[in-house]
């Protein structure tokens, strides 16, 4: 760990998880002004960011780079991009949610220079699946935000897709729920292809006709929803656990008692005598 970073970077390895009003929602990463934190400390913000012991330390020094990241989103400071790209990978590596969860939230606050790394880390088989699917995430954000940059996004995110022999089932869902997000009803021909050779995990975003209505394109089902083998699982093991579950009897029906079916006779002139 780097224990040199100087005020007022330094505050960022003793403030722990929160700060003021501050979250994962951009908005609210105005905050971070009253720290005093500028454009002048956007090279040791990127070090903060870039810091292997922090991310793997305890207490509150690995949130340090949470700050810092969202300092150079709210900053908007594309030369921290770089850096940024590579802790995507951590999301294979360490399965690091607050970096699948918020990096492509700083993405978006970047506009089309963020498009320019994410679109070829995305494509490099080299990356981890969930990595690239990071990247995906970071594209949609950067289209919502900058709407001029969407169709440079989906042209990237459906070639993505058209290797989806190819690709790890993982990504093509990863793919196919950003172009739901961002409504991409031109890539229906392209997510049915997918969906042709089972390359689409249907537990994480339905089967085709789930995403048919999702885009506007068919009103109401026509089959029953077809679901994917972890959904089959849980299933089986339900109507297991069902089926060796003890049974136990209820108090029996006296014969003079009232009949349980509500008839208001006695039991042994109603059901009993069926």
């Amino acid at each position: 760990m780097n224990t040199s970073y100087s005020y007022p970077v330094s505050q960022l390895l003793t403030l722990g998880q929160f700060f003021e009003e501050v979250d994962g929602r951009p908005e609210t990463w105005k905050e971070y002004t009253k720290l005093g934190l500028d454009h002048r400390h956007i090279p040791e913000l990127i070090a903060v960011v870039a810091d292997d012991a922090l991310h793997n330390g305890y207490g509150l020094v690995p949130f340090a780079p949470v700050h810092a990241w969202r300092i150079l989103g709210a900053l908007k400071a594309t030369e921290a991009l770089p850096a940024l790209v590579s802790l995507l990978r951590r999301i294979d590596d360490d399965f690091d949610d607050w970096i699948a969860t918020e990096l492509p939230c700083v993405f978006g606050q970047m506009g089309g220079r963020s498009v320019d790394v994410l679109a070829p880390f995305a494509a490099d088989g080299h990356n981890g699946s969930y990595a690239r699917g990071g990247a995906c995430r970071a594209m949609r954000e950067v289209a919502s935000v900058h709407p001029e940059q969407r169709g440079r996004c989906l042209q990237i995110l459906m070639t993505l897709l058209r290797s989806f022999e190819d690709n790890e089932q993982t990504l093509n869902t990863e793919i196919v729920s950003v172009l739901l997000d961002l409504n991409a009803v031109e890539s229906i021909d392209l997510i049915r292809e997918a969906y042709a050779k089972d390359c689409v995990d249907l537990d994480c975003v339905g089967d085709l006709e789930d995403i048919e209505i999702a885009l506007g394109l068919r009103a109401e089902r026509e089959t029953a929803p077809k679901r994917g083998e972890f959904f089959q699982r849980l299933l089986e093991l339900s109507n297991h656990q069902e089926a060796t579950r003890p049974r136990t009897a209820g108090p029996k029906t006296g014969r003079n008692d009232p009949c349980p079916c509500g008839s208001g006779k006695k039991y042994k002139k109603c059901c009993l005598e069926v």
